[in-house]
């Protein structure tokens, strides 16, 4: 059975079941090797967890087999800053769960914000399945090789 579950401090061993399931659920799309994505992971997703970001992570048992993290955007937006789950756990709406999980825990969010690279094709067909859209929303942090998304509720 699968527990979600938010965290507001990330240990070490935490830290490194965020990195394994990053790698574990990028690394087959080919995109980037193991390097880039380890290089991304500490200049992008590290920094979020040291602020203590919205983290929600999908437990098995005690291991860490998915996770989202969420930035507060304004009043009642957030922006899915990160989202990654374990292949092996794909496919069974864990994902889903993680993404629309900040309305439960802000019930009056209304909105979720995102940006995903153009080219990443697995991301934009996730999002869309679930009920995204395509927006003009653009991260400040992010190049114009990004297509924004938003959701609401």
């Amino acid at each position: 059975m699968i527990l979600l579950t938010w965290i507001l401090l990330v240990t070490p061993p935490q830290t490194e079941q965020f990195l394994h399931v990053f790698l574990s659920a990028f690394l087959p799309q080919g995109r980037l090797n193991t390097l880039q994505l380890s290089s991304y992971f500490e200049k992008k997703i590290m920094p979020r967890l040291e602020a203590g970001q919205w983290s929600i992570v999908a437990l098995d048992k005690d291991k860490i087999v998915g996770f989202a993290i969420y930035e507060k955007w304004d009043e009642k937006s957030y922006y899915l800053a990160e989202m990654a789950v374990l292949p092996e756990y794909q496919r069974q709406g864990i994902g889903k769960q993680l993404v629309f999980s900040i309305f439960d825990q802000d019930q009056d969010a209304e909105k979720i914000l995102l940006v995903t690279e153009k080219g990443n094709q697995w991301s934009q067909a996730f999002y869309e399945k679930i009920g995204f859209k395509h927006s003009s929303f653009q991260h400040p942090d992010y190049p114009e090789n990004f297509i924004g998304y938003e959701f609401h509720r």
